[in-house]
């Protein structure tokens, strides 16, 4: 028995404007529950999220590799980086796919991935987000503090940030076969670093 993982018929889609989205969650507008936390200092949180993030890592190989079979060029250039935290930019493409490949790029370093909140709101997998990563865009100028602070914070520790730039500026959302550069402005864009 063989299987084809190929999709055989194709989808033409044309986009307007960068802030459609064409792939939306189930609770497509949630909204942040108030004193959400974007960084856990207690060990049970943090074991436990490094226990779920174990488990995803071998789902997201098959998935990654066997799946949509997308191979990293010039991988090299992520060992300069081993012993610091750095953001990895990317035009966001593919819906799942994205929040997986980082990780297997930058392995053994743990991901973060910016994320726009109606993630949360994915079944089964919404709930467990933040275990693996997720930093979830914050609704207010208040709560970007404490966003920039976590992010600082995983950049201390070493942590990759993943970043697909449309997100921060509340659109750049999955447009899958977009290939191209698109424009990045941030909406809460600062030149002060995270921790001040």
């Amino acid at each position: 028995m063989s299987v084809n993982l190929k999709m055989e018929s194709r989808k033409t889609v044309y986009y307007r404007t960068y802030d459609e989205d064409l792939v939306a969650s189930r609770d497509q507008d949630l909204r942040l529950p108030p004193g959400y936390r974007w960084y856990h200092e207690n060990p049970v949180y943090r074991a436990f999220a490094g226990l779920v993030y174990a488990i995803f890592v071998p789902v997201a190989w098959f998935y990654v590799k066997c799946v949509l079979r997308v191979r990293v060029v010039n991988r090299s250039v992520f060992k300069e980086c081993r012993d610091s935290g750095y953001f990895l930019y990317g035009n966001h493409t593919q819906p799942v796919g994205d929040a997986f490949a980082p990780g297997l790029y930058v392995a053994p370093k743990r991901i973060r991935t910016v994320a726009a909140p109606s993630n949360l709101g994915i079944p089964l997998l919404g709930k467990i987000l933040p275990m693996l990563g997720a930093l979830v865009i914050p609704e207010s100028s208040g709560d970007m503090k404490k966003f920039l602070t976590a992010m600082g914070r995983y950049l201390e520790r070493g942590n990759c940030i993943v970043v697909y730039p449309g997100r921060m500026c509340g659109h750049g959302a999955a447009l899958p076969g977009h290939f191209r550069r698109r424009p990045f402005a941030s909406r809460f864009a600062s030149t002060r670093p995270a921790s001040a």
